[in-house]
């Protein structure tokens, strides 16, 4: 926990525990351990690393976050965050990249943090083809009746562009 500077506190660790319970529906216990002066960076640092620890953030997760951080100017630059994270450059450019799309690209996922980091150069490469077609079987499959599976909606989505 963190003194909020609002009043009150704020969970730094447990938060995959926390939402897991919550998700099942099981009663949650409290125990604060320990209180902590830390900055706004050393609790993304601390979720950022719990996160790797459990389930690592999907593309789209990190990119939402890395978005945040920049526009609130958390970051002066993507190098400060890559460097802060301990991400490769390359890395903050795709999850960037996922997060910039059109949202009717991404709907086409049943989740977007089913898009795979490696998805993202070809899926980049095919909306800058003919993003027109790319974007209309992402619609089809938006709006169609059975969801398919992410392998199947990235193999249609890449060979729209051709």
């Amino acid at each position: 926990m963190r003194r909020k500077a609002s009043g009150g506190f704020e969970l730094v660790y447990g938060h995959c525990r926390h939402q897991s319970g919550t998700e099942l529906g099981l009663p949650l216990v409290s125990l604060v351990n320990d209180v902590y002066d830390m900055s706004d960076l050393d609790v993304l640092r601390v979720m950022a690393v719990e996160s790797e620890w459990g389930s690592p953030w999907s593309i789209y997760e990190r990119g939402t976050m890395l978005r945040r951080c920049l526009d609130l100017g958390a970051f002066p630059t993507q190098r400060h965050a890559a460097e802060f994270f301990g991400w490769s450059p390359t890395g903050i450019m795709k999850a960037l990249a996922v997060v910039g799309w059109a949202s009717e690209g991404l709907s086409a996922f049943q989740s977007p943090v089913e898009v795979k980091e490696t998805w993202v150069g070809p899926l980049n490469e095919a909306l800058t083809r003919n993003s027109t077609a790319v974007l209309s079987v992402a619609t089809a499959f938006r709006t169609g009746r059975e969801r398919a599976s992410a392998a199947a909606v990235f193999k249609a989505l890449r060979a729209a562009s051709t």
